[in-house]
């Protein structure tokens, strides 16, 4: 397990993402009041909230509504995609990926947008055959049992364009 991951956090950092592409909804956009980089004092910065997460904070699957501090680059990516309103932004779906950047004069792990908008729900492909293989695996994002092929898990609704098996993130 990543050390990171022992610390619960509100925020989705790219550990919680553990490895994959992990689609979600947009719930709304809001200015959240934060602690500044520096820790001296706060600084208000726009912040996403997303229908899944507030969703398995509401049935106790999950201790907090994971959220997604926006920075410049993600919100030029969301803007290309669904438009530079972000009223308009309720309802239209993006996915994360877990990658590095330079910050702060060090690399460091981060969350991008993919530039590319994902399906629909309920628009993905059919399944193939179970000839084609294919096995039982969890959730990243809620923990669910569901097989390899299945399309969006059907505890939470989350699309991973990339299955791993592994234990369950945000």
């Amino acid at each position: 397990m990543n050390v990171r991951l022992l610390f619960p956090n509100d925020y989705i950092g790219a550990p919680d993402l553990q490895g994959r592409d992990v689609t979600v909804t947009i719930a709304r956009i809001q200015i959240d009041e934060l602690r500044s980089v520096d820790g001296n004092g706060n600084e208000k910065k726009p912040v996403v909230y997303f229908k899944e997460m507030e969703e398995r904070h509401r049935n106790g699957k999950s201790p907090t509504n994971k959220r997604l501090v926006l920075n410049k680059t993600n919100a030029m990516v969301i803007a290309k995609l669904h438009g530079h309103e972000t009223d308009d932004w309720r309802g239209k779906r993006i996915t994360l990926y877990p990658t590095t950047c330079q910050a702060f004069g060090d690399t460091v792990e981060c969350i991008r947008i993919r530039n590319v908008a994902p399906a629909p729900k309920g628009k993905a492909e059919p399944e193939p055959d179970a000839d084609e293989g294919g096995g039982w695996t969890s959730c990243g994002a809620c923990g669910e049992s569901m097989l390899e092929t299945d399309a969006a898990c059907k505890g939470c609704g989350v699309v991973a364009e990339t299955r791993a098996k592994a234990e369950p993130g945000l």
